[in-house]
């Protein structure tokens, strides 16, 4: 099962927020929202100590956790002691940004080998001149559903499991009925119920567990943790479609009343 771990001391939490001024040690424009990541995962006893652990905000947090090859523990290190560094130097907000390892990455395009793009019109001469359509006037009709309404928070651990059937198999064992509104994802579960409470800590590392308010997910840039909150939510109205006896198809994406076997919406995110 996951290794138990403390929560992260005060004293050591404060430090490490002055040291980096409260700002991500990857990309330093974020800042005030931050969080604190183990350098050697907890799953791998990493300790609660000041020099495994550095301060990140949630989206690169996100990304960590989820794209493991994407830093290694020996280059996360680089990235908070240069960070570190230049704070301790009494530079302005403007000269630590400049100089700042992570911050190019994600204002200067040119460093992903990304350039404007480039159209190429080409005419066929043989086919005639091209006329546009007409302009004309359609009426669209849409069995969508609005979303009312989100979850306030989604809360991420790390855990043994590798596979939602390892844990279904689990809960049937202990005759424990886990609704849906959860997910795993590399040696990770997210979930919109607080994982620090049963029967989650017999699943997950309750010493792991981050909280995160709903917009960090729904209103981030970032491809990954959009799909993530997208599948993240299907789950969860699944469950809440459930209760109100309606089931779900996987083949046309609707959700029906099983006495009618009517359709009722295309109710996916």
């Amino acid at each position: 099962m996951a290794y138990k771990r403390k929560r992260i001391p005060k004293d050591i939490r404060d430090r490490l927020l002055v040291d980096a001024m409260h700002r991500c040690c990857l990309c330093p424009q974020h800042e005030d929202i931050t969080d604190i990541h183990h350098i050697v995962p907890i799953n791998e006893k990493g300790p609660n100590t000041e020099e495994n652990l550095m301060v990140v905000c949630p989206t690169c947090h996100a990304k960590i956790h989820r794209i493991r090859r994407m830093y290694t523990p020996e280059q996360l290190r680089m990235y908070k002691e240069r960070w570190v560094g230049l704070c301790a130097k009494g530079l302005t907000l403007e000269e630590r940004l400049a100089e700042a390892p992570g911050i190019n990455l994600f204002l200067k395009p040119s460093l992903h080998n990304q350039t404007e793009p480039v159209v190429n019109i080409v005419e066929q001469k043989d086919i005639g001149p091209y006329l546009p359509a007409t302009e004309h006037e359609e009426t669209l009709y849409s069995n969508l559903l609005e979303v009312k309404r989100l979850p306030s928070s989604i809360y991420s651990a790390s855990t043994d499991y590798r596979t939602p059937e390892e844990i279904f198999d689990w809960s049937k064992e202990n005759d424990i009925n886990l609704t849906s509104g959860w997910l795993l994802t590399e040696k990770m579960i997210r979930s919109v119920y607080d994982l620090r409470e049963e029967p989650w800590t017999q699943i997950c590392d309750r010493g792991s567990v981050e909280k995160f308010g709903i917009d960090e997910w729904s209103d981030s840039s970032d491809p990954d943790i959009q799909r993530e909150f997208v599948r993240l939510m299907n789950q969860t109205l699944r469950r809440d479609m459930s209760i109100r006896h309606l089931w779900h198809s996987k083949d046309v994406y609707r959700f029906f009343n099983n006495g009618t076997i009517k359709h009722l919406a295309l109710c996916r995110f």
